[in-house]
């Protein structure tokens, strides 16, 4: 959405300013981080349910007798 707000609805004859290079920069910068650690965190959070899910047939999971 800030792509085509300023590339295409604002579009200067001149060009464009340093200040707004460096802000998509490091709007992409930040969007592709939080892309790759949201795919970690999911990947992390299936590790811990397999974990989970494997915890319950273990013997310390069992009823024991009293």
């Amino acid at each position: 959405m800030i792509y085509i707000t300023r590339f295409e609805f604002f579009m200067d004859e001149t060009g464009y300013s340093y200040s707004w290079a460096g802000f998509l920069k490091i709007h992409a910068m930040f969007s592709i981080a939080l892309h790759a650690i949201s795919i970690y965190l999911v990947c992390f959070m299936a590790f811990i349910r397999y974990l989970a899910m494997d915890a319950g047939h273990r013997r310390w999971m069992m009823p024991q007798p009293a």
